[in-house]
Formats: C-alpha cells, structure tokens, sequence
C-alpha cells in the first residue's frame, strides 16, 4: 500500500497466490467489540471480509486504485501441483447469532487506506 502511495510499483515476494480475505479496521473494532458483548460466553466468532482475493490480486487492486499504472512484479515462483495457501474465515456464525455485516468493502477500504497513506503537501 505504502509503496503504490508514494507512486511506486508493488513487488510481491512470494508467488501471490495466497488467498485471504480483508476486513477494514473500523469494521473489525466494530466486530471484536459486538463478540465481546454480544456474544454467547466461550464461544468463537470469525472477524475478517467478506471477498476471497489472492495477494496478486488485492496488489493488482491496490495498483489500479493508486493510479500508478506500473505493473506488479510477483517475484516467487508457483510449484506446480501446489496449491497456494489459502486462509478464509466462515463468518456464518457472526452473521447468523450477532448481525454482523461489513459496512466497507475491498474496494472502498483500499481507497480509504491510500488515502491515508497519501503524504501531505
């Protein structure tokens, strides 16, 4: 993020095939505090987004919102017949018991961060 900022190209070290999902800080405090009070005692919630998107992907993203036009470079090379590793939560429980929902998506949480990134003139 920091480097797509400052204008630059994004390198991604491994081969960018990772999938995880992202959540905005604001939508994550939201959520670990309604688990806290609102949720059943010893019971486990997920927090985190709600798109499934791979490293390579959230850095195309991230360079496409930046406006840097440079292209990212994956440095890492995929095995073949390796599957990438991939860390999604089930966020059914937190939905279903708490209510719970994103209120900013992939998109609009990486405009946010670029912008809080942006240096001050």
């Amino acid at each position: 993020m920091e480097q797509a900022a400052r204008g630059q190209g994004i390198v991604v070290q491994g081969t960018g095939e990772a999938v995880r999902s992202y959540q905005y800080a604001s939508d994550m405090a939201r959520w670990l505090l309604c688990c806290l009070v609102l949720g059943k005692p010893g019971r486990a919630y997920n927090v985190g987004g709600d798109a499934e998107v791979t490293i390579a992907q959230l850095a195309d993203e991230v360079t496409r919102a930046a406006g840097t036009g440079i292209p990212v470079h994956v440095v890492g090379q995929p095995t073949p017949g390796l599957a990438g590793p991939r860390y999604v939560p089930s966020l059914r429980r937190a939905a279903q018991e708490l209510g719970l929902v994103n209120a900013v998506d992939l998109e609009e949480g990486i405009r946010r961060t670029l912008s809080w990134h942006a240096p001050l003139d």
